[in-house]
C-alpha cells in the first residue's frame, strides 16, 4: 500500500481534495494492476501530484503521476501525446478516468534549478521550446487557447489579491490585468514552461534537455524564485 506523502496534505483544504488523498493509495495500485506495474516508494520532492516510479513487466523504467483532477492538469496528457517525445518525456498510458499518466523516466532528471550557471540553464530551457513549438492543432483540439484564459485573468488576479489581504499595491494588480487584455488577443494555445521543468535528462540514449513537468523536482523551487527576483529589475518603477 503506498503511503501519500505529508506534503500533499494542502490538498485537504480544497474541495475534494481530501477524498481525492484518501483515494491515491487505491488508484495506484488500480493503474499497477492495469498497466502491469511494480511500484516504488513515491519521489521524494513535489507537493502537487503524486509521482511515483514504476517499473513495466518487460523491466522498462517509468513514472506513475496520479493529478488532482482540475483545470491545471486537464490537457497534460494531450500536451505529451501531441509532442510524442520530442522535446518531453513520451505519454506511454493514460486513464483520463483516474486522471494517471503513465510517462518514460528521465534520467538523471535534473531540474535546471540545479544548473549553476544562469546562461547554460536558459539556452537549454530555449532549446527545449524550440523543439516544443508546433504548429496549431487542426480544429476540434481539446486545447484551451490563450485568448480564452487571458479573459478571465483580470477578475482572478484581483480576487486573489483581495483573498490574500492585499499584500502589494493595487497599481501592480492593474499591471497584470493590463498584461492579461493584451494576452487575450493571442490564438496560442496556453500552456508554461515553469523554469523547474525541462532538465538536462538523457531518453532512450538521447542526451539533451526535455520538458517532462515534473512535481518531484520542485525543490528548492522558492529559494531559486526568491534569488531570480532579487537579481531582476523591478517591473514597475
Amino acid at each position: 500500500m503506498i503511503e501519500v506523502p505529508e506534503r500533499l496534505g494542502w490538498w485537504r483544504d480544497r474541495a475534494g481534495g481530501a477524498a481525492w488523498l484518501e483515494s491515491l493509495p487505491r488508484l495506484a495500485d488500480e493503474c499497477a494492476e492495469r498497466w502491469s506495474l511494480r511500484l516504488g516508494e513515491p519521489f521524494g520532492q513535489g507537493n502537487v501530484s503524486l509521482a511515483l516510479p514504476a517499473r513495466l513487466s518487460d523491466g522498462s523504467r517509468a513514472v506513475l503521476k496520479l493529478n488532482f483532477p482540475e483545470e491545471e492538469s486537464e490537457h497534460e496528457a494531450d500536451a505529451l501525446a501531441h509532442w510524442h517525445g520530442d522535446g518531453a518525456v513520451r505519454l506511454l498510458e493514460v486513464d483520463r478516468q483516474r486522471n494517471a499518466l503513465l510517462v518514460e523516466r528521465a534520467d538523471p532528471g535534473t531540474s535546471l534549478w540545479e544548473v549553476g550557471n544562469d546562461d547554460e540553464a536558459t539556452l537549454a530551457a530555449a532549446s527545449v521550446l524550440r523543439r516544443l513549438w508546433r504548429r496549431p492543432p487542426s480544429e476540434g483540439h481539446r486545447f484551451r487557447v490563450l485568448a480564452t484564459e487571458a479573459e478571465r485573468w483580470p477578475v482572478q488576479v484581483h480576487s486573489d489579491w483581495e483573498a490574500l489581504g492585499r499584500p502589494f499595491e493595487p497599481r501592480l494588480v492593474d499591471a497584470a490585468a493590463a498584461c492579461a487584455h493584451e494576452l487575450a488577443g493571442s490564438q496560442s494555445p496556453f500552456g508554461g514552461l515553469p523554469p523547474g521543468s525541462p532538465g538536462k535528462q538523457r531518453l532512450e540514449g538521447e542526451a539533451g534537455a526535455v520538458a517532462c513537468n515534473r512535481s518531484q523536482a520542485d525543490r528548492r523551487r522558492t529559494g531559486v524564485r526568491r534569488r531570480v527576483a532579487a537579481s531582476r529589475p523591478p517591473l514597475v518603477d
